[in-house]
């Protein structure tokens, strides 16, 4: 019964944190005028699909383990640097934001005053920072003690809720993927904002230079994920 709870748990905060992300990327780059093609959560086969007026396909698929938008790559690269800027950090800045609206909710629950339960939240963004960031160093010296891949975050989903503490579950998890969107990895958005950066002050990088930078995203987002694997079959078998 529990892993049932726990499947069912991580898949659920999942999906609402990544759709949230996703919705952030969609409705700044429609402020833009640019509609997405696609809006899918999960990935692999599609099970349902609705087009709407605008055109946008909206998708579920058979692997509820992310999400993503599809918008037309000649139409966003004609966009200015920093209208692009904006459409790729509005995914992790609605992260960002979920994670304090939540801490900030419990805190009130607990009888806190608004004001100090939203500064106690804003603390905690540091923090989570600190420790995401150190638990990705920790992996290139072999140490994957403090990481936890689609196992363990699904048994720690479990748990949250039932200890009934998915809103602050919801929030780390939420804060987690907003950080990691934002490392300058070549796929992942900060990657995205960095080569929008570079445009605005050095020109266009070349064409073999984002092709060998997307060579370099997809092997990190690779090692990140086999790594993450073998931490949950360590933590198991330990």
């Amino acid at each position: 019964m529990n892993v049932i709870t726990d499947v069912v748990s991580y898949i659920g905060f999942l999906l609402v944190i990544i759709g949230l992300h996703e919705a952030g990327h969609f409705l700044v780059a429609k402020r833009f005028g640019l509609v997405a093609d696609v809006f899918s959560l999960g990935f692999g086969k599609v099970l349902f699909a609705r087009r709407d007026g605008s055109g946008t396909s909206w998708q579920i698929r058979a692997l509820p383990f992310g999400g993503f938008i599809k918008l037309d790559e000649a139409r966003l690269a004609a966009l200015p640097p920093a209208h692009r800027m904006a459409i790729y950090a509005a995914g992790p800045a609605v992260n960002m934001a979920l994670g304090l609206a939540l801490v900030t909710i419990v805190g009130i629950q607990l009888g806190t005053p608004a004001l100090k339960a939203f500064e106690i939240s804003c603390q905690f963004v540091p923090r989570i920072v600190t420790t995401l960031l150190g638990a990705i160093t920790h992996i290139f010296s072999g140490d994957l003690s403090s990481l936890t891949g689609p196992v363990g975050s699904a048994m720690a989903s479990g748990d949250a809720v039932r200890l009934h503490g998915g809103l602050l579950f919801m929030a780390l998890f939420s804060w987690s993927v907003g950080v990691l969107n934002l490392l300058p990895v070549p796929l992942l958005d900060g990657g995205q904002i960095v080569f929008a950066a570079w445009e605005m002050i050095a020109g266009k990088p070349s064409e073999t230079t984002l092709k060998y930078a997307a060579y370099a995203g997809k092997s990190f987002i690779g090692f990140l994920i086999v790594a993450g694997f073998a931490a949950d079959f360590i933590r198991l078998a330990g």
